[in-house]
């Protein structure tokens, strides 16, 4: 099983040969990746930018790409941001 990383800018990228914890009969048949960015807020160092969930979405579940579409993520996000459940430091928001 091969599994890399790789730094850019200001954030990594995770790559595997299938997903971790998923049964074999189960694996999409496709690489896994995750592209993220490293933040800093409050010693919390990852944060969320929701274009790139929107891209892992696009890419391993594309049945609910128009359901969880990058307005309404970033629309949920707001909200949560105004319920005081998530707090956004730049482009990248942050559980609280």
């Amino acid at each position: 099983m091969k599994h890399t990383f790789t730094f850019h800018g200001i954030g990594c990228r995770f790559e595997s040969e299938h997903m971790f914890n998923v049964p074999e009969n189960e694996r999409i048949g496709k690489p896994l990746n995750i592209d993220m960015d490293f933040g800093h807020k409050d010693d919390i160092w990852c944060g969320i930018d929701p274009w790139k969930l929107f891209c892992f979405i696009e890419e391993y579940y594309p049945d609910y790409k128009k359901q969880f579409d990058v307005k309404a993520i970033k629309e949920e996000f707001d909200l949560a941001v105004k319920e005081r459940k998530m707090y956004k430091n730049y482009i990248l928001y942050y559980f609280c």
